[in-house]
């Protein structure tokens, strides 16, 4: 997605891009050619964000008191803007919030990048949920917006630190990391773009989970949503011009 839009303004071609970030499609005096059809992708982390306020409002508890630590990639548009969106909704309700950002291609120590540094990485999980804090202070509810690798040294720091988080969002909880990760997921919350219970069909499918069923006998593997909705944009972009158009 990264080189949609030079290629796209390169060639003065249409790109149709799975992109969930609003701030994606915004230049378009610059470049008038990437579209895309997406869930809003700044809105995944605030239904978890809703379900704290509800749970903070029935033991009677006020969000001044709530920690949210909100952690984040820098170099990308998507983990950037969804964690920032976060980030301005807890404050607005009232959360005691700390933003942490990070540049995952940055060298905190000299030919190594910081995704690549586990220290770095479990320094991060340590501003999120340190041992210090102690077993009755470490209960902040974390948000993430990080790849697979940058999840899975956290997470195993905030369990050395003996995290208890009130809620843990991280962006990896919808992908494949999730089933890789299945006895973990159960407590982790996350967005996504579908679910196996979404209404979807066509001509050609009953339903998402068929796509992906097709998908492994055909190509062998299993895909995730983003194979659903690679199918289902090209679709609905047809159904759109053969509703306006005679299509020979």
């Amino acid at each position: 997605s990264e080189n949609d839009k030079p290629m796209a303004l390169k060639h003065a071609k249409i790109v149709l891009s799975q992109v969930g970030s609003p701030g994606y499609y915004m230049d378009v005096a610059n470049n008038p050619y990437v579209f895309g059809i997406h869930v809003n992708s700044d809105t995944y982390s605030l239904p978890a964000l809703k379900a704290l306020q509800f749970h903070l409002d029935a033991t009677g508890e006020s969000t001044k008191k709530q920690p949210v630590r909100v952690v984040y990639r820098d170099r990308s548009e998507f983990f950037k803007s969804t964690c920032r969106s976060a980030i301005d909704a807890a404050t607005l309700q009232g959360f005691d919030v700390t933003a942490i950002e990070f540049n995952p291609d940055g060298e905190e120590m000299p030919g190594v990048p910081n995704s690549q540094n586990a220290e770095f990485l479990e320094g991060l999980a340590d501003q999120l949920c340190s041992a210090d804090e102690g077993p009755n202070t470490n209960n902040a509810a974390v948000i993430a917006c990080v790849q697979e690798r940058d999840a899975d040294v956290m997470i195993a720091q905030m369990i050395l630190n003996g995290c208890r988080p009130t809620l843990a969002w991280f962006t990896t909880a919808t992908w494949g990391w999730a089933t890789r990760n299945s006895d973990r997921i159960p407590f982790f919350l996350g967005g996504g773009q579908w679910h196996e219970n979404f209404a979807y069909s066509d001509k050609y499918f009953e339903n998402g989970t068929a796509v992906l069923e097709y998908g492994k006998e055909k190509f062998g593997y299993m895909g995730s949503y983003d194979h659903i909705v690679s199918y289902a944009m090209p679709m609905l972009i047809v159904e759109l011009i053969t509703s306006y158009f005679e299509v020979v």
